[in-house]
């Protein structure tokens, strides 16, 4: 960019050093050439980029919702994929070297206002398994060459049963402009983490040896069941 700077009052011709004035018969300027990358005839101007962007993809992306309950393959872990859009420029990894810090993915119970950070669980130099926080910008998480990055969220012994809401965020160092230059968050999707069956509770209802032709018997359990048709049991 090539900025010039010209000094109206200095001109015989200007009006009365009117500085606004627009009309010269020799112009006296001064130029220099503004960039912050490259040299010589590659030197440009190269303006700071908002922060990377990521979207949900593989399961998640389809379903738009989890379940991890008896029934799971995995009753100890959740499976989380990601995509990154700028993978042709970047990976995320690469990306630390700018502005990006962080990709983590964060969780919630429903109702509860504050966001934690989901853990995962790498192999160390002893071949010991550590507890780490879920960043997909890390050496640990393996980014395809299509953008695409899976890790599993570690449930065991860290996330309690109950119904939550997982994000995925980008942060990245602040400049002090607009918050949403800093960092970029992908859709908020629910889930239910139910690992426990329900159980009988109680005797049946009426109370008593007998009942009427067509009366109804009511079995009391230990949690509400869908019970919504189609059903999903015989």
């Amino acid at each position: 960019l090539d900025l010039v700077m010209e000094s109206a009052c200095e001109d015989a011709s200007s009006q009365i050093n009117d500085l606004t004035a627009s009309v010269f018969n020799e112009t006296k300027s001064v130029s220099q050439k503004l960039y912050n990358r490259g040299v010589g005839d590659s030197a440009v101007i190269e303006f700071v980029q908002p922060c990377p962007k990521v979207e949900w993809a593989g399961e998640l992306k389809r379903d738009r919702n989890f379940v991890v309950n008896s029934n799971s393959d995995n009753k100890d872990n959740l499976l989380v994929t990601v995509f990154n859009p700028n993978h042709g420029e970047a990976k995320f990894q690469a990306m630390t070297q700018d502005r990006l810090k962080k990709v983590l993915l964060s969780y919630r119970e429903v109702g509860d206002l504050h966001w934690s950070i989901a853990r995962t669980e790498v192999e160390d130099d002893e071949g010991k398994q550590t507890s780490m926080e879920l960043d997909f910008s890390t050496d640990y998480a393996e980014e395809s060459g299509y953008g695409y990055a899976s890790m599993k969220w570690k449930l065991a012994n860290f996330v309690p049963e109950g119904i939550y809401e997982i994000k995925v965020e980008t942060e990245c160092t602040q400049l002090g402009g607009p918050a949403d230059f800093d960092m970029f968050s992908t859709s908020i999707l629910s889930g239910v983490i139910d690992l426990t069956l329900p159980e009988h509770y109680g005797q049946v209802l009426p109370l008593r040896d007998t009942v009427l032709l067509g009366e109804e018997l009511v079995v009391v359990f230990t949690e509400p069941l869908r019970c919504e048709k189609p059903f999903t049991f015989d």
